[in-house]
């Protein structure tokens, strides 16, 4: 696993991995009525995470902007994010155009609607170029959603299936506020745009990969995660 990988090359030893356990039933039961009602019967496309150069939304806006979808009513990209960007996204503020929605604050919503805004999408996209675990992949997984991603760890632990997976073009290094360094995975974007127009334009891949999804996620029901952690905790001892 990706993150057993980096803290053993880190030099830190590793017992064993647990994975981070979401509420699989809390997901699947919430209403999207509300949110479906702001969105009409556009297909809606969603990122949640904070504003940060390693979460991507450069590369995500600027796919985006170069697809079809650009011109196009009847799809809407929604970004739960902070409407201003952090001091350390170099001024990158997302334009806001017809068809794409950036949110006032990720941390305003919660755990309901969060869970209602999930099912109420389309497609999840996660456009982070590098990730310690990526809790929303899974939480869109759950939902039953088809999610695309980056062809990098740890998402493409989440995600297997070829048609969500982005190539990975090159690799950066970025400094965070001087606290830490990340390899960033930037995408192909040529791929980007094909596959996010593929999700988009293509009704019975989306039912599909969301049908994969639902059915892996199961592995990552909370009680099943804690009674792993459990053996582990007795083994231990």
């Amino acid at each position: 696993m990706y993150v057993r990988w980096e803290l053993e090359n880190a030099g830190i030893p590793v017992y064993s991995v647990v994975p981070h356990g979401v509420d699989v039933d809390g997901i699947r039961g919430a209403d999207p009525r509300p949110w479906r009602k702001i969105f009409g019967d556009r297909v809606v496309v969603l990122y949640i995470a904070h504003r940060n150069i390693r979460k991507g939304f450069r590369q995500l806006v600027d796919a985006w902007r170069s697809s079809r979808m650009a011109g196009d009513s009847s799809v809407l990209l929604v970004l739960h994010t902070e409407r201003k960007p952090n001091t350390n996204e170099d001024g990158y503020i997302i334009p806001e155009d017809g068809n794409i929605v950036v949110t006032d604050n990720v941390l305003k919503l919660d755990r309901r609607a969060l869970y209602g805004l999930y099912m109420a999408c389309d497609v999840y996209v996660h456009g982070a170029l590098c990730e310690g675990f990526g809790i929303p992949v899974v939480e869109a997984m759950a939902a039953g959603k088809p999610v695309l991603c980056i062809d990098a760890g740890p998402m493409n632990e989440h995600i297997r299936d070829k048609e969500a997976l982005v190539r990975v073009d090159r690799q950066e290094i970025y400094n965070d506020r001087g606290i830490a360094n990340y390899r960033l995975n930037i995408p192909d974007q040529k791929e980007y745009i094909e596959k996010l127009e593929a999700l988009v334009y293509d009704a019975s891949l989306r039912r599909e990969l969301g049908r994969r999804n639902m059915e892996r996620a199961e592995k990552y029901r909370v009680d099943k995660v804690y009674k792993e952690l459990e053996k582990i905790l007795i083994g231990s001892w």
